[in-house]
């Protein structure tokens, strides 16, 4: 999957470790969030039969260029919306987050959901337009 990503967003991957590099700078790790897609059984049969062609991640590894650190915040997503059924926005919440930054690697998909997601929460959302795939 790495060589498919890489292949189709040659940038992405420089991208997302300066982005990363940036946030470890001035964040704590607790503040950094890593949001990984581990879809359940009925969404992979639905998006099968809507999107044949398309492949689906098997698990929830990282890229080595996206890779988490001690410390550092990962959310196991079931669908395209990391805010749906996760407890992405309680953990935001508790430590006081308002104003949070997206990239990914399908901003027409779980770029733009999870985005929706967090301003109709009431969070001030900034997108970095370098680090997502097919901006």
């Amino acid at each position: 999957e790495q060589s498919v990503v890489r292949a189709a967003f040659p940038r992405l991957p420089a991208e997302v470790s300066r982005l990363l590099a940036r946030a470890r700078a001035v964040l704590s790790p607790p503040q950094i969030c890593h949001v990984r897609a581990n879809y359940t059984f009925r969404f992979a049969q639905n998006f099968k039969r809507l999107n044949p062609e398309k492949p689906l991640p098997s698990d929830i590894q990282p890229c080595p260029w996206a890779s988490s650190r001690v410390g550092e915040q990962i959310v196991v997503k079931s669908s395209f919306d990391s805010f749906n059924k996760t407890s992405l926005e309680r953990y935001l919440r508790d430590l006081g987050v308002t104003d949070i930054v997206i990239c990914g690697l399908l901003t027409s998909v779980c770029v733009l959901f999870t985005a929706q997601s967090a301003f109709a929460s009431g969070f001030r959302v900034r997108l970095y337009e370098p680090a997502c795939g097919d901006h």
